[in-house]
């Protein structure tokens, strides 16, 4: 029976091991780095959508600091967009008749805007209250020298939260879904400025209900 070679193989010499721990720990915080930012731009983002969403609503209301009184009195994104929603609606030119006839383009407009504004808020519930931990590749601890154990960050639901169902169906967001939300977000920002600058230029303010339509 042949001995056993006192010699470590190629690659697996303690150096070797030590030098790619280091790289991992390199890894570990440039990816770090790189999935906190993109959570932090996200975030930023929404505060953009949000001061465009904040100039619909003075626009409709007014005076301004009235308008930041009502609408930052309301708790949360959601809640405030449906505020604005109802300014909104209520700003724009109605049907001609109430059946039967297409809302006016800038009505379809917003209610397009909005819808893909709502699209949205379910990961940014998601980026503002849930936990963000890194994928435990233990396997690839062991196999550190074949450069497998490359860390991976996700935001997920916790523990607690898995309890419910709905929240344990979910699955984690990585990265490429936060990227996506980043872009997808920045274009729904542009499309509420545009829909801002045609509230400017709506049309004239309804006149008030004729004595028949009055309560």
């Amino acid at each position: 029976m042949a001995k056993r070679s006192g010699t470590a193989p190629p690659g697996h010499t303690l150096a070797h091991v030590m030098a790619s721990l280091e790289g991992r720990a390199e890894r570990w915080g440039r990816n770090y780095a790189e999935f906190y930012t993109l959570i932090g731009r996200c975030i930023a983002e929404w505060a953009v959508l949000e001061e465009w969403l904040f100039k619909c609503c003075y626009e409709c209301l007014g005076p301004y600091e009235q308008s930041a009184i009502v609408y930052y009195k309301q708790p949360g994104v959601e809640v405030r967009l449906t505020l604005v929603d109802e300014l909104v609606r209520s700003v724009l030119p109605k049907p001609a008749k109430k059946s039967g006839s297409h809302p006016h383009p800038f009505v379809k407009a917003w209610e397009d805007v909005s819808k893909n504004i709502r699209s949205l808020l379910s990961v940014r519930r998601r980026l503002a209250h849930q936990p963000v931990s890194e994928i435990k590749n233990y396997l690839g601890y062991l196999g550190v020298v074949a450069g497998v154990a490359d860390p991976i960050f996700q935001v997920h639901a916790s523990q607690h939260e898995r309890l419910r169902e709905r929240e344990a169906e979910k699955k984690p967001l990585f990265k490429p879904d936060l990227e996506n939300h980043l872009k997808r977000l920045a274009e729904v920002t542009l499309e509420l400025e545009q829909f801002y600058e045609m509230l400017l230029a709506r049309p004239s303010k309804s006149p008030p209900p004729s004595e028949e339509q009055s309560p």
